[in-house]
């Protein structure tokens, strides 16, 4: 048959492979097969990916291959009809046992502040809606269903057991209350009413507040007198509107049937690896481990004379054996017939036992008794399975979370569905709350927005006008709360220890990849403050002639006396990043480099004395310029990017940048990330610092590390 378009290779003679020939069909799904090794490993990856790679790689400028790995071409005569390729490593990158596909991509992240913020809370007991009213809320309420009709507005007041009317009437004479509600008609207090003892002894009166007429021009006054009555009835609000009843309303999370008291939504409460919201019962696994009779009674044709059960068919087990049998003959039961025959009561028995026997309940309770014991413990492995969580159904949370709903779904229920279901869900969510015929503002350069999820979302919405906002998230938290740049400072102590670790580690005849080891143990172990989380960007720790070059990140190659090596690097804390870059020099630096070093450094801090409040990028920048041209050098490239929250594969925030006509405005918790690099053809110089913009004054340096270049001789 005509084969025009399938891959073609001729003489691949990669690793093992023996000048092997062969066509692949493009769009087909192959399968490679062999015994171990025949050579598939050298085919799929070492030839067929790494000849893919390397045409990608030489499409692109010779610039953008600086930040890419050296793809070498395999051993082969010819290969035609190739196109990019992409390898997936065969290892499972979950960590802990609780981990998903949504935990390690960070998406089930964005669903629980989904749930946590638009969630509709039932209650977990009953399953009836739950309510919460704010003052305004029920100054709403009121004024729309009941316009124009006379209310009664108090409040529900909580009575010791044992106190007595008499001075319960003074005490709230004496705080200025007049009136109570009491057998369905208000009463003052003025003088003391007679009686009530049957109200105070069910536990609680109703305060009246006020009288009003639930009329828009009325508004303030119904306002105040819902709030008073919140304020003092601890939360909850009692009104009784004219011929219609009273109502309860409640300032707290409660059902509005059972009146079960429900915590208000948080992103943890949707999380199974925190206590918050994980299921108490299987603690956040959706699985329990119990005894499965099938491997307590492997073979059911056997009968119980015969050892059906088998844990004692051991000599351990022999007393047990005996005692069961003692017991069945009490019973009347025929041991003689098999596991499978015998009636159920039989079996409960068995299972359960009696007063003189203990069953193979008991039998396991008193083997526990001794878990400390390591044989012990292999042995009741043995005859344990998992099995889906009774409690939480194999869902992982605990019932409040799995009882809050957005679009009458579950957070455990939207997470088993399609990818294409849960566009869809997306979509009739954004319908139903009016924006199916919106302009639907997407971030299509976002890192991890794919073109499926685009197309999911363009086909689920025919009618809304899908429109490109990218960076618009980034811009909106560009200016950072007092809580975010608590984390920055916390990053920026991670990547301060950092630097000294990898400055230490940093010597002549130490490999790269080595001090790179040493510098990654220290970033994740952060300081006695502040733990480490992973950065979005790796290490960059080139020396030699590699330093001529930005952003690159290390190899086995080992450290040489006589050269100069530098270090960019980041911190990461709950996401939040800081960045810092210095440099070594492993002897005594020539004077070239000296000299350099100095004007970056002097360039440094006379941008970071610009970085005011109110002043623009482009003058922060133009004050750096100012400084290394007077030394008779020139650099039109940015100098510095904004930074923050991020994921891999970048921790800048991809917005302001410190560049030449970049005119965004300075201000108050901005926070940049100010790099100076100058590269030669055969060697290089970095300086950097993380910092924050003030509301007056100069920059707060948000690392800590001398700027002088390192010398280690």
């Amino acid at each position: 048959m005509s084969q025009p378009s399938w891959l073609r290779i001729d003489g691949a003679r990669q690793n093992n492979l023996k000048n092997v020939s062969l066509a692949v069909p493009h769009d087909r799904v192959t399968v490679i097969t062999g015994v171990s090794g025949s050579g598939k490993s050298s085919l799929a990856f070492d030839t067929i990916f790494a000849e893919g790679q390397w045409r990608y790689i030489e499409s692109l400028s010779s610039y953008a291959r600086l930040f890419l790995e050296r793809v070498d071409r395999p051993d082969v005569d010819r290969i035609e009809h190739i196109r990019p390729s992409i390898a997936l490593e065969q290892k499972n990158p979950v960590r802990t046992a609780r981990s998903t596909v949504g935990t390690a991509t960070e998406v089930y992240d964005y669903l629980r502040l989904l749930y946590a913020k638009i969630g509709q809370v039932h209650c977990p007991r009953c399953g009836a809606p739950v309510r919460w009213h704010s003052a305004e809320r029920v100054v709403d309420t009121l004024l729309a269903e009941h316009p124009g009709e006379r209310a009664l507005i108090g409040f529900p007041l909580i009575v010791p057991p044992g106190t007595e009317p008499e001075r319960l009437w003074s005490d709230l004479t004496r705080r200025g209350f007049a009136r109570v509600w009491l057998d369905g008609a208000v009463v003052d207090l003025s003088p003391p009413p007679r009686g009530g003892g049957d109200a105070l002894r069910a536990g609680s009166i109703v305060v009246v507040l006020d009288r009003v007429v639930l009329d828009p021009a009325h508004r303030k006054r119904i306002a105040d007198s819902v709030e008073m009555a919140l304020l003092e009835g601890g939360g909850r609000l009692w009104v009784d509107v004219a011929g219609g009843g009273p109502k309860v309303f409640s300032r707290e999370f409660r059902c509005v049937a059972c009146e079960l008291a429900v915590e208000r939504p948080q992103p943890l409460l949707f999380s199974f690896n925190h206590p918050v919201g994980a299921c108490p019962e299987c603690k956040g696994f959706g699985n329990i481990l119990r005894y499965d009779e099938a491997l307590v009674i492997p073979d059911p044709t056997r009968s119980l004379a015969g050892g059906a059960v088998e844990p004692w068919t051991s000599p351990s087990g022999k007393w047990y054996q005996r005692e069961l049998l003692k017991a069945a003959r009490r019973r009347g039961i025929d041991v003689t017939r098999s596991w499978a025959e015998l009636e159920p009561d039989a079996r409960q028995l068995v299972h359960e036992g009696d007063r003189s026997f203990p069953g193979i309940r008991g039998f396991f309770e008193e083997v526990e008794a001794y878990r400390y014991k390591l044989h012990v413990r292999v042995f009741l492995s043995r005859y344990r399975s998992q099995f889906p969580c009774p409690a939480c159904r194999g869902t992982r949370l605990r019932p409040e979370a799995l009882a809050v709903r957005v679009g009458g779904l579950s957070i455990a229920e939207l997470l088993a569905l399609t990818i294409e279901d849960a566009a869809r869900f997306v979509a009739e969510l954004m319908t139903t709350r009016g924006y199916g015929r919106a302009r639907i503002g997407l971030e299509l350069d976002a890192f991890y927005f794919t073109a499926r999820s685009y197309t999911e979302l363009a086909k689920a919405l025919p009618d809304a006008r899908l429109i490109d906002v990218f960076p618009l998230v980034n811009w909106a938290r560009i200016v950072k709360s007092d809580a975010e740049i608590e984390m920055m400072r916390g990053a920026a102590a991670i990547v301060s220890h950092a630097m000294e670790v990898g400055m230490a580690a940093v010597a002549p005849g130490i490999r790269e990849c080595d001090a790179v080891a040493e510098i990654c143990a220290a970033q994740v172990h952060g300081t006695g403050a502040y733990w480490g989380d992973y950065p979005s960007s790796l290490p960059s720790v080139p020396s030699g002639a590699k330093s001529a070059a930005p952003h690159l990140t290390w190899s086995g190659d080992r450290y040489r006396p006589d050269s100069v090596a530098y270090l960019e690097l980041g911190g990461c804390h709950h996401r939040y990043h800081a960045a810092l870059a210095r440099t070594l020099y492993l002897g005594k630096p020539p004077q070239r480099l000296a000299d350099l070093a100095k004007v970056v450094s002097e360039g440094l801090d006379h941008a970071l004395d610009a970085a005011c409040t109110g002043r623009t990028c482009h003058e922060v920048e133009a004050a750096w310029r100012a400084v290394i041209e007077r030394a008779g050098h020139s650099k039109s490239s940015r100098i510095g990017y904004s930074i923050g929250l991020s994921y891999p594969p970048d921790w800048g925030e991809r917005t302001a940048s410190l560049r030449q006509g970049d005119r965004t405005v300075l201000e108050p918790n901005m926070c940049f990330h100010m790099i100076l690099g100058m590269w030669r053809e055969d060697w290089g110089f970095e300086l950097s610092e993380t910092f924050r913009v003030t509301a007056e004054g100069a920059p707060e340096i948000l690392t800590s590390f001398p700027r002088d270049m390192v010398v280690k001789a």
